[in-house]
């Protein structure tokens, strides 16, 4: 199976840590050329 696929399915901390605010955030101040707004969570 695909690699994202086990992180996701057998390391539950993978996906928290993927869908939290901050995993979204840094992509997205990174393409506006921005620092992130780190929130911790």
């Amino acid at each position: 199976r695909p690699l994202g696929e086990a992180f996701y399915g057998d390391y539950p901390a993978v996906r928290a840590m993927m869908e939290s605010d901050d995993a979204r955030e840094g992509p997205l101040a990174f393409a506006e050329k921005r620092p992130p707004e780190w929130k911790g969570r």
